[in-house]
């Protein structure tokens, strides 16, 4: 179970570790009078567009001073399944539309369920497509069908 916990704290940390590389000032500086339409429209923009997917992910647990690095293998089948298998295929993890399931093959542990545990652990409600989103950095919520306020905080 503990490494089941670190698996869904890795991929926590994939989520809020993806990023994109590209910005949308040319010049360096942050433009103040930029609106939410254009971040918006630049975020579609950066939309992933795949059938299939299949990378190695460096991912770094931290809790409290101790700091543990793991590389990971992500495959992903756009909208119906994800896979995730620790070095050697020592951990696994399956994800699809309905179901959640983990294998350590170091203790022989397994589950198999639903998003329930995952979204208890980390705190918000998760489905196969949120995650799937939370992976890939792309938003989480709507952006259509809101009016959004843009600011500068500190140096973002």
């Amino acid at each position: 179970m503990k490494v089941f916990k670190i698996l869904c704290i890795a991929l926590f940390g994939l989520m809020i570790g993806c990023k994109s590389v590209n910005k949308i000032t040319s010049s360096g500086k942050l433009d103040s009078n930029i609106t939410s339409e254009q971040i918006i429209k630049e975020h579609f923009k950066q939309e992933a567009k795949f059938k299939t997917l299949q990378s190695r992910v460096k991912v770094e647990y931290i809790q409290g001073n101790q700091s543990h690095a793991y590389t990971i293998n992500l495959r992903i089948e756009k909208d119906k399944t994800i896979w995730i298998s620790g070095a050697l295929g020592v951990v696994r993890a399956k994800i699809t539309p309905t179901t959640v399931g983990f294998y350590n093959k170091l203790d022989h542990s397994y589950f198999d369920g639903d998003f329930t545990l995952i979204s208890d652990l980390l705190g918000t409600e998760l489905d196969f497509i949120k995650v799937q989103k939370l992976l890939l950095g792309e938003a989480l919520i709507d952006l259509n069908n809101q009016m959004y306020d843009v600011g500068i905080h500190e140096s973002s």
